[in-house]
């Protein structure tokens, strides 16, 4: 019984301790399909996706600007290990979403995000994003 019980145990740790560290949506990222810019349909923001890594082997966030009233805002686009997605200038979080990736599509849902919402007022509740390919 002990041992039925033990095994348990570390079959539940092996599974969680996987789990945490398997990306699920690896190849599905924007970065992932090269060169672009991807643009929002019906917002005036924009991000440019380059070379995901630079000469060092470090990652390059994407980067990007939208118009806050009279304001251009640029900002850097942090991808999770999951399906969350960061929009952040230097001074603080602008909003953020859950995503559903596509080669073509971003579609950005701010719904469980509300409270890092700094731009819209929660007036926005998704920004879909159109991938434009860049020639290398």
């Amino acid at each position: 019984m002990k041992k039925n019980i033990f095994c348990f145990i570390m079959l539940l740790f092996v599974v969680l301790f996987m789990n945490g560290c398997t990306d699920f949506h690896s190849g599905e990222r924007p970065y992932d399909y090269g060169r672009a810019i991807w643009t929002a349909e019906s917002l005036d923001i924009w991000f440019l996706v380059k070379d995901p890594y630079d000469d060092y082997g470090g990652y390059m966030y994407p980067e990007g600007e939208m118009s806050v009233g009279d304001e251009t805002v640029s900002f850097t686009v942090d991808f999770d290990k999951g399906i969350s997605v960061f929009f952040m200038n230097d001074e603080e979080s602008l909003f953020a979403g859950t995503c559903k990736f596509s080669p073509e599509k971003l579609i950005v849902n701010l719904k469980e995000f509300k409270h890092l919402d700094n731009v819209f007022n929660g007036e926005v509740d998704e920004i879909v994003f159109n991938r434009t390919a860049i020639d290398e």
